[in-house]
């Protein structure tokens, strides 16, 4: 599996297979580097305080790092593009807001 990457505003979806062959899906906060990726010293909760509520609120997992389903980060292979989907429905919601 190739990595699946898609910027949505502000925020870059990705998906990749791990070594044991489940797949991570998260997405990182203002990425613009063009193979996706993140500011490792990057802290979502202090930088991005004003917008945690809203994360929340639709049932995101906040990490330092990124913003995942609550049902979790790693997926089965049969599994992650519903993840994906949802994922990118739950950001595409709050990009509008």
């Amino acid at each position: 599996m190739d990595k699946y990457i898609n910027f949505i505003g502000m925020y870059c979806v990705q998906a990749y297979q791990n070594d044991k062959g489940r797949v991570n899906v998260h997405a990182t906060v203002g990425s613009t580097r063009a193979k996706g990726g993140y500011n490792y010293e990057m802290n979502l909760p202090a930088t991005y305080k004003e917008i945690v509520p809203q994360w929340k609120a639709s049932n995101l997992k906040v990490t330092k790092k990124y913003l995942r389903l609550a049902e979790g980060l790693t997926f089965s292979f049969s599994e992650h593009r519903s993840a994906v989907k949802k994922l990118e429905s739950k950001l595409t919601k709050l990009n509008k807001q």
